[in-house]
């Protein structure tokens, strides 16, 4: 039994923000419209093509269930090329029967096809077929093992790469025709999972939906009755790797025979869920609701000149930020002659970035109505809808041009809409506060807690014969602010000392929730080789910056000593700057040039300097410093060799507290029971309680070559822990033996997250690297969650896969960015994913976790300047130190809001862009029972 019982019998009532009905559209460019008949043998009276319908990347599939060529009402597939829509050939299956079916519902995946026949098999218990698109092969005919007359498997299908979902609505598993959900694997018909409800659950029809988007699978029950209404419906979400149920999503404002849940669809973190009973746009009117799956929140939906016995949402299809939603009982110029529609997903242009409530920063706005020039009463069109990518599919049933309700489908093509971002500014735009000069190469995006911003390159008559670069700081869409360049003059609030000074070339060092810190180097009357350096920091709003160092100032807190550089400054709520002292100034020498110390980012001062070279106290005293830092939320690490007290071997180690000495060192006992013992220390930074996490090398006791590193966690009050270790079983259940290898890079937060290679049974080049994440926030550190593996599917509509994580980035609350490589053709082998993980974890529901895709290669898109573009590459501008550790001060491109990237066009623009993902979850969202 795959419900849990053991799981609180929520139901996730979905508050809406918005309803939409009429209103203005945006633009939308005329997509290119094929109509597409299928062969036949016979005159195909009443055959019913296009009941349903299904689009990759490749191929289109039209259902025609109807179909008596050889045998009564067997039904046939047509399928076509999806780049043209030239008929390819027809699927039927090897052992077909009268009356099956075969073609109610279709799928596809890349190059598999799965078609439902809900009345074949043994006393119509239903069946599935699986066929390879390439040669019209057939794979394999499935029956459920526990299959009962009159279950309709196959009634609804759904696939991702090798996996299917098929929904039986009249399965009595749960109760009498409560339905249920089965999920297989495409490659070996072995059924993998069987979803279905035992309470509240009597006449459901679980399974007359079905959708399939990662880990998640979500079923329609159109008949679900709640406590006040009938058949008002609902759709439930499972956990396709755990079986779990996830939750169970109604409708906010329900109604007798809503039938919320007849059609469902998913994408990006996101489920468009139909509910064609709804009666707001009158009687039986309709509407869909786009449903926040992690929020619980959504919006609701109503074609734009609503009508009774529209059936609005009789269909839907989901991709990306585009929602295809059809109707087929609309009465447009004649009767039941049907529609579809196509609804952009955008942001909210009037709450911007700000954190909101469930789904009030969204909009959804009617992008355009997909015509036809031969509309007729009684077509249906609308009966089934597939988006993929920039394609569309709608099928009309009811079309009479071969022979009365022989049906058809309509295949529309180069359909686009407008970035899921904004473009803050893009290549060759003017330069905000420089005279005569544009922006010619995008360098380094990062956010501060108050902006977005870019450091960027300059061309034209005012870029000193284009050697000039900048920072500008975006607060949102409308405008922004010159933060600093080369060649400009200096004007900091704390000192006159870079009065008259301009700024020679610069770099940004760290960011934080104070703004941006920059090393620059000085150039004017009185610099030299001596002090031409210096740490600035731009205030995040728009006062004066602060001068928080130079070097060849002598610095009082160092006993007038100056600073010959600095090695790595680090800032978030604090500065933290590890440095080298030129020996011979104030008390410098060769003992103690080096150290780490702490500024206030608000006026500059020395908070701490006591951690130097030849310091120390009672407990003993420090040696060479390693010249690194990271920074918390208000404390800093740093590392250095340390002679305890009574003893004679400096040993290196790490601190937080100067007061304390280090927290651990060389020669501590590892946190384990292997014996093993800490070497060296390759990197470490803060979580947001300001713990240590650390990374370092062992030896002894049961350390080899094969796992004598790893990530570990050490707090003020004793308490120590192992977050990860090379050898560790990354997933023990489902991929026992496969382990941790090497580390390559890390990031600590509210949970420490890494990005690994693996080793162990099945792995491969294809898919020996990973994102992990440690489930458990607090000690101890059991478990290990895998959020993105090489290898993995990213995009069901041609079924590929991951082929290289590229680069990654993870803020401090535990929001992330991916940027990977793709398999398939090199014109789409490229995709940016975003995803969440935190209050994931903390409610016990992994499949939240994971990522999905929002920027893929190959994209069509509105060109700025009008017109169509595609996207021909992204940017990615992560930075991690040479240890592979990440945040920690150093410049960011995730914010819990959104990240930053440099998208690329094939129209040669490359763009600016700030992109928005989901605000953190709240599974027991407003408005929950």
């Amino acid at each position: 039994m795959i419900f849990q019982p053991s799981l609180p019998p929520v139901l996730l009532a979905i508050s809406f923000a918005a309803a939409l009905s009429s209103i203005d559209r945006v633009h939308g460019t005329e997509p290119a419209i094929s109509k597409l008949h299928g062969r036949h043998a016979e005159t195909p009276f009443s055959y019913s093509a296009g009941q349903s319908v299904a689009l990759s990347d490749r191929y289109v599939l039209v259902g025609e269930p109807d179909n008596s060529d050889d045998i009564a009402n067997r039904g046939a597939v047509h399928v076509y090329n999806a780049a043209n829509g030239r008929y390819l050939r027809k699927l039927v299956p090897t052992d077909g029967d009268e009356d099956d079916g075969f073609g109610w519902s279709v799928a596809v995946s890349g190059t598999t096809a799965i078609v439902g026949a809900p009345y074949a098999g043994p006393d119509e218990t239903g069946k599935v077929y699986v066929f390879d698109l390439r040669n019209g092969r057939q794979k394999l005919a499935i029956l459920p093992a526990d299959g009962v007359t009159g279950d309709r498997f196959g009634w609804a299908v759904c696939a991702e790469s090798d996996r299917g979902l098929v929904g039986a609505p009249m399965n009595d598993q749960g109760n009498q025709n409560s339905g249920a959900a089965y999920l297989f694997d495409l490659n070996t018909g072995d059924q993998l999972r069987k979803f279905y409800q035992e309470t509240r659950s009597l006449g459901i029809e679980l399974g007359t939906s079905v959708a399939l988007c990662g880990r998640m699978a979500l079923a329609g029950a159109p008949k679900f009755s709640g406590d006040d209404f009938d058949r008002e419906g609902a759709a439930l979400l499972y956990d396709t790797k755990t079986g779990s149920w996830i939750g169970e999503y109604v409708s906010p404002d329900p109604s007798d025979d809503l039938a919320f849940g007849s059609s469902v669809s998913m994408s990006t973190g996101y489920a468009l869920i139909g509910a064609p009973g709804d009666d707001e746009g009158g009687a039986g009117a309709g509407a869909a609701y786009l449903v926040d799956l992690r929020k619980a929140g959504a919006i609701k939906i109503l074609r734009p000149e609503a009508e009774s016995g529209d059936a609005f949402g009789s269909s839907v299809s989901l991709s990306g930020n585009l929602a295809l939603i059809g109707a087929d009982y609309v009465d447009a110029n004649g009767p039941d002659e049907g529609y579809a529609g196509l609804f952009l997903i955008a942001q909210s242009e009037e709450t911007g970035m700000a954190p909101v409530e469930p789904l009030t920063d969204l909009a959804v706005t009617p992008l355009i109505e997909l015509e036809r020039g031969d509309a007729d009463a009684y077509d249906y069109f609308g009966r089934s809808v597939a988006l993929c990518g920039n394609r569309a599919v709608v099928g009309a049933p009811g079309d009479d041009d071969l022979d009365a309700e022989s049906g058809a489908a309509y295949l529309y093509r180069d359909l686009v809409g407008p970035l899921p971002g904004w473009t803050h500014t893009q290549k060759g735009n003017s330069a905000p506060e420089v005279i005569d000069a544009e922006f010619r190469r995008f360098v380094q995006p990062f956010y501060t807690d108050e902006s977005a911003n870019l450091l960027a390159s300059l061309s034209g008559p005012g870029s000193n014969r284009n050697r000039d670069t900048g920072v500008w700081k975006f607060f949102d869409s409308s405008w922004s602010v010159l933060a600093i360049k080369h060649r400009n003059l200096f004007s900091v609030g704390n000192s006159t000392e870079l009065d008259g000074l301009t700024c020679g070339s610069f770099s940004v060092v760290g960011t934080g929730q104070d703004g941006a810190l920059f090393d620059t180097v000085l150039s004017g009357t009185g610099v030299t080789g001596r002090n031409n350096h210096a740490l600035i920091l731009d205030d995040r709003y728009d006062s004066p910056d602060l001068l928080l160092l130079r070097t060849g100032t002598p610095v009082p807190e160092l006993n007038d000593s100056e600073v010959l550089r600095t090695l790595g400054p680090r800032a978030e709520d604090t500065v933290a700057i590890p440095y080298l002292l030129r020996r011979g100034t104030g008390d410098a020498n060769a003992t103690n040039d080096s150290g780490a110390l702490t500024l206030n980012p608000n006026d500059a001062s020395v908070e701490d300097a006591t951690l130097r070279e030849g310091g120390g106290g009672l407990f003993g005293e420090w040696r060479q410093f390693f010249g690194r830092a990271s920074v918390g939320q208000y404390r800093f690490v740093t590392g250095a060799n340390f002679i305890p007290a009574g003893e004679s071997k400096a040993l290196p180690g790490l601190v937080i507290d100067p007061a304390d000495g280090p927290l651990v060192r060389q020669g501590d006992a590892e946190y384990g029971a292997g014996g093993a013992t800490f070497r060296s220390f390759l990197g470490e930074g803060l979580n947001l309680g300001d713990d240590l996490i650390f990374r370092s090398t062992l030896v002894g006791g049961d350390a080899r070559a094969s796992n004598n590193e790893g990530l570990f966690f050490n707090n003020d009050s004793g308490t120590t822990a192992r977050f990860f270790r090379e050898g560790d079983e990354i997933d023990p259940v489902d991929q026992p033996g496969v382990v941790i290898s090497r580390f390559l890079k890390w990031w600590s937060g509210e949970r420490p997250y890494a990005l690994v290679k693996l080793r162990g049974p099945g792995v491969r080049a294809s898919n020996d690297c990973a994102l992990i994440v440690s489930w458990n926030q607090f000690a101890p550190f059991d478990r290990i969650e895998v959020l993105l593996r090489e290898g993995d599917v990213m995009d069901k509509c041609d079924g590929a896969r991951v082929r290289a994580i590229l680069r990654a980035e993870v803020d401090a609350h535990g929001s992330y960015t991916v940027l990977v490589s793709l398999t398939g053709s090199p014109a789409t082998n490229q995709a940016l994913l975003v995803g969440d993980c935190n209050d994931a974890l903390d409610y016990g529901q992994p499949a939240f976790a994971t990522p999905v895709m929002l920027y893929r290669k190959g994209r069509l898109f509105q060109a700025s300047g009008g017109g169509t573009t595609k996207l021909r590459s992204m940017t990615l501008a992560t930075q991690n130190d040479r240890f592979g550790v990440g945040g920690q001060g150093l410049p960011k491109v995730v914010s819990g809001g959104g990240f930053l990237s440099i998208l690329t066009f094939t129209d040669r623009a490359q763009e600016f862009v700030e992109t928005p993902f989901f605000q953190p979850i709240n599974l027991l969202g407003a408005g929950a029972q």
